[in-house]
């Protein structure tokens, strides 16, 4: 995800069906990282930057998911 000069944006990472997200966090060079966490609503990991330079960066959101017994 591209995030341009002053803005934040937001990026959820989910879990397939029959998994469950045990973990996950940013790729966000440079960039502050305002919230990483799970979102049990959407079985994945959230993550909210804010770009302070004056330049766009990019950033990936990942996860770690684990089977589920059925």
């Amino acid at each position: 995800m591209l995030v341009a000069p002053g803005e934040e944006s937001t990026v959820t990472a989910h879990c397939p069906a029959g998994t469950a997200v045990t973990g996950g966090g940013p790729s966000a060079s440079r960039m502050r990282i305002l919230t990483s966490a799970p979102d049990p609503s959407v079985n994945g990991w959230t993550v909210t930057v804010y770009n302070q330079l004056s330049i766009p960066l990019g950033f990936n959101t990942y996860n770690l998911c684990i089977p589920v017994n059925a």
